[in-house]
């Protein structure tokens, strides 16, 4: 849009009780370009969500979630045959029972 300001992407944070609140400042979001595609990805591969976004008129740019809280759990396969990106692999996690 050109000569036009253009107001920050929005980010609305889920309060568990089905009702939402915008929170783009509080989660260190704003953004003043406009915003044609965005995804979620573990960038840094420490088990939660990074942003990546895709403006219309700027480079790709990333939101690193560096949060010390929430649950995360990290698997890696280690195959010396040549399956290194575990196709195939199953995974069973059962919880409150003892192996």
């Amino acid at each position: 849009m050109p000569n036009e300001v253009s107001p920050s992407n929005l980010f609305f944070r889920n309060r568990g009780d089905g009702t939402f609140e915008e929170a783009t400042d509080a989660f260190g979001l704003t953004d003043y370009l406009i915003t044609a595609a965005a995804s979620e990805i573990d960038l840094d591969n420490d088990g939660d969500l990074d942003f990546l976004i895709a403006p219309v008129n700027g480079p790709v740019m990333n939101f690193i979630n560096n949060s010390a809280t929430g649950n995360a759990m990290v698997f890696a396969f280690g195959d010396r045959i040549g399956n290194r990106f575990g196709i195939g692999n199953r995974i069973v996690a059962k919880v409150g029972e003892r192996m």
